[in-house]
């Protein structure tokens, strides 16, 4: 036979609640690993208010339309160098093919887990394969700059 115990349960959803206290939180940006500039000082990357930023969507679509144009060979790296750090510049120029490729982008997906902060995935459908591009942005220095970025 089973028996059926019942136990009190504690009031937790309505119960006081502690003041909300505005949060001053902030992030450290992304080291860039060639940089001579230590972030100590003030004169290194300064982080921007996110709506001092440009507009995140639009931003990152032509950023993602121009990465994956690299990587098929048919545009320079040279011409996203200003909204890359040098790890993903160097990414860039190192795998863009020598043939272009015909790769579509499928469905984007933006996640802003903090104000000044965007992590992108975009689907790259080809004729062999689908891929997925992974990129990340950080909000310095008044634009969106790109700190991680590859295909997986």
């Amino acid at each position: 036979m089973t028996t059926i115990l019942f136990q009190e349960t504690l009031d937790l959803f309505n119960g006081p609640r502690a003041p909300q206290i505005d949060s001053q939180l902030t992030f450290k940006p992304t080291r860039d690993e060639d940089s001579c500039v230590d972030d100590e000082y003030e004169f290194g990357r300064q982080i921007t208010p996110f709506e001092q930023l440009p507009t995140p969507k639009e931003w990152v679509d032509r950023f993602i339309h121009s990465a994956v144009e690299i990587l098929n060979g048919k545009r320079s790296a040279v011409q996203l160098s200003r909204w890359c750090n040098r790890k993903v510049f160097s990414y860039l120029s190192e795998n863009a093919r020598i043939r272009p490729a015909q790769v579509r982008i499928g469905r984007k997906s933006i996640g802003q887990p903090f104000d000044q902060i965007l992590e992108v995935t975009a689907m790259l459908h080809g004729k062999e394969r689908s891929r997925i591009l992974v990129a990340r942005f950080e909000g310095l220095d008044g634009r969106w700059l790109c700190v991680e970025l590859f295909t997986i």
